[in-house]
C-alpha cells in the first residue's frame, strides 16, 4: 500500500471514530443522564443470564454494556424479551 492509500485509510478510520464518539458523547450539562433501553434475552451463558435469585441479569454482555454506560456517562435499563421480539422492539424504537 502506498502513502497516499494509507493516508486516506487513516482519515477514513479516523471519520468513524469521530462519529461513534459523537454518537456517545456525554451530556456536560446538569442535566438527567441519557438512558439508553438495551433488549435481551437472558438466556444465553455466561453472555446473558439471571442471577441465581432471579433478579438481576448478569453475564458478558451485560457488564460489557454497563462499562459502556459509565464510560459515556449514559445510564443503562435492560428489557429482557423472548429472541423473537428483538427485532421487533428495534424496529418500533422502544428499546
Amino acid at each position: 500500500m502506498n502513502k497516499t492509500k494509507t493516508v486516506y485509510v487513516a482519515l477514513f478510520l479516523v471519520g468513524i471514530l469521530i462519529i461513534i464518539l459523537l454518537a456517545i458523547r456525554p451530556s456536560f450539562s446538569q442535566e438527567k443522564k441519557q438512558v439508553f433501553k438495551v433488549a435481551t434475552e437472558p438466556t444465553f451463558p455466561p453472555f446473558e443470564m439471571l442471577s441465581p435469585d432471579k433478579n438481576t441479569l448478569e453475564g458478558f454482555d451485560i457488564d460489557l454494556m454497563k462499562a459502556i454506560a459509565q464510560e459515556a456517562n449514559i445510564s443503562v435499563e435492560f428489557e429482557s424479551l423472548p429472541f423473537d421480539g428483538i427485532i421487533p422492539a428495534l424496529q418500533a424504537r422502544t428499546v
